[in-house]
């Protein structure tokens, strides 16, 4: 009886790791922080483990999740509208989360921004300031034959990751992020690979891009100067739709952090340009 018990338990255990909250056709606001917003009835919580959903088949298109102040907590989040037709305008992507200075967003597991499903989904962050911090971070999970689209959008705030940010992690995918203020510190690796794969049916060809400009940067955990230069060479990183000169790429020893900044001049202001090894090309 007690190893029937037991087992049970872990049942439970792991089915609850499987659940979803997903916002809802029939949420009344955007206010994040409204249970009766949410499939599960309650707000979603880092304590319960479950996979916090924006799928366009559940959600609210009026009404998209906001945070505009106070503490949200998921265990994993996922952002993606489910089975939207393709076009090219990003303005038509129906899953869509907003973060602004007076809140902060924190995930246990994982962030995916553009989720993964043999169907199309299109997701959408804008973040005008507060705080994120997350495991790791995915632009656009993507699928072998799905059409999946991630937009990140940051004007403001931190987002801080122990794990590596991943740019297209799927054979169709497109992960574009607009970084015009604000700080990505990375605690892992700096990962862009598109494959370039045509999406079935639509002409879509994959995009990656990270485009740094204004006071946006990027700071990455160790020496990661050659893998960054060698994205920038193939056209993923742009500063301002332009090319990415090598001395705004930075390492510096005495912290063992690789810095990305869209001016070199802001170098200076962060008070690390005398510190860092500079390393151009040949």
């Amino acid at each position: 009886m007690k190893k029937l018990l037991i087992l049970l338990l872990l049942l439970g255990v792991v089915s609850s790791a499987w659940a979803s909250n997903d916002w809802l056709t029939s949420a009344t606001s955007s206010d994040w922080f409204t249970a009766a917003n949410w499939s599960g009835g309650v707000v979603p919580s880092q304590a319960v483990l479950t996979n916090t959903r924006t799928y366009q088949t559940h959600m609210n298109t009026t009404y998209m999740p906001i945070i505009n102040s106070g503490a949200a907590g998921n265990y994993q989040l996922e952002i993606g509208g489910d089975n939207e037709a393709w076009v090219n305008d990003a303005s038509k992507s129906k899953g869509k989360i907003t973060l602004n200075s007076g809140g902060t967003l924190t995930m246990t597991d994982y962030f995916r921004i553009g989720a993964s499903s043999t169907s199309n989904r299109w997701g959408q962050f804008y973040m005008n300031g507060g705080t994120v911090t997350t495991g790791y971070m995915v632009v656009s999970q993507g699928n072998t034959v799905s059409n999946t689209h991630g937009y990140l959008y940051m004007s403001g705030g931190t987002i801080n990751m122990t794990g590596n940010l991943i740019f297209c992690n799927g054979s169709t995918a497109s992960g574009l992020a607009y970084i015009t203020a604000g700080t990505i510190n990375v605690g892992g690796l700096l990962s862009m690979r598109p494959s370039g794969t045509v999406v079935p049916g639509t002409g879509d060809t994959p995009e990656t891009l990270l485009d740094l400009s204004g006071s946006g940067q990027v700071v990455l955990n160790g020496d990661q100067v050659a893998t960054v230069l060698g994205y920038r060479d193939n056209g993923w990183i742009l500063t301002g739709g332009a090319e990415f000169p090598d001395e705004w790429v930075t390492y510096n020893a005495g912290t063992n952090k690789t810095t990305l900044v869209p001016e070199p001049a802001t170098l200076c202001l962060l008070g690390i340009g005398a510190l860092s090894l500079l390393r151009r090309r040949k």
